[in-house]
């Protein structure tokens, strides 16, 4: 697998999972309430390694974990603050 293609992934998966943490704990903006259940949370949860274990196969370890984390703080401060603006414009 390129490497383009391995960080897209890797993206797309700790993006992914972030947002659905996101959207599952209790303070979220993003939906009229957090999503319910186990298999949200669990799918989050397992996306974060997926796409750490997609890091892996391109950089270092420590490398991809730097990454991944940053990518991971990205999304928790980005996806409030996209929310609260969304929210904020559509409000008359």
């Amino acid at each position: 697998m390129s490497p383009a293609l391995s960080y897209a992934l890797a993206t797309l998966f700790i993006a992914g999972g972030g947002a659905l943490l996101y959207a599952c704990s209790a303070n979220q903006k993003l939906l009229n309430r957090p999503l319910q259940g186990n298999i949200p949370v669990l799918l989050g949860v397992g996306f974060l390694p997926a796409g750490m274990a997609i890091l892996t196969t391109t950089t270092s370890f420590c490398t991809a974990c730097l990454m991944g984390m940053t990518l991971l703080m990205i999304v928790w401060c980005l996806l409030p603050l996209g929310a609260s603006l969304l929210a904020g414009r559509s409000r008359p």
